[in-house]
This record gives C-alpha cells, sequence and structure tokens, in this order.
C-alpha cells in the first residue's frame, strides 16, 4: 500500500510538473476581492483594564500583476 501511495504522488507531481511548464504565458493579471464581516472584541488585562471594540469590516479589492 505504500508503494503505490509513492507512486501515486509521483505521478501526481510529475503531472503537475509537466501542467506548469506547458503553460507559457508571459504574465498574468490577478483580481482579488473579498468582503471582511465586522467583529466584536472584549478583553480584560491586568489591573482591571477592560477593553471594548469593533473591528470595522468592508469590502477589499485589489490587483496583481505577475511578470
Amino acid at each position: 500500500m505504500k508503494n503505490l501511495t509513492m507512486k501515486f504522488f509521483l505521478v501526481l507531481i510529475l503531472t503537475g510538473t509537466a501542467l506548469s511548464f506547458s503553460n507559457a504565458q508571459p504574465y498574468k493579471i490577478n483580481i482579488y476581492n473579498s468582503y471582511i464581516f465586522n467583529d466584536d472584541i472584549d478583553a480584560v488585562s491586568s489591573g482591571n483594564n477592560y477593553f471594548n471594540g469593533t473591528v470595522e469590516g468592508g469590502y477589499q479589492w485589489g490587483l496583481g500583476l505577475n511578470i
């Protein structure tokens, strides 16, 4: 079973490597986006210091260029 598993992963790695070399694009443009929700924070530290707050969420986007 161990030998079969190693052969499977070896074939998988070799196939992935061959496919990555066959993709000969000189550059790639990546577009990212996500939305972050609000999060409440409650913290108590030594000396009876208490903190209560909210981390504000929002929409985030970006653009990337791989050369």
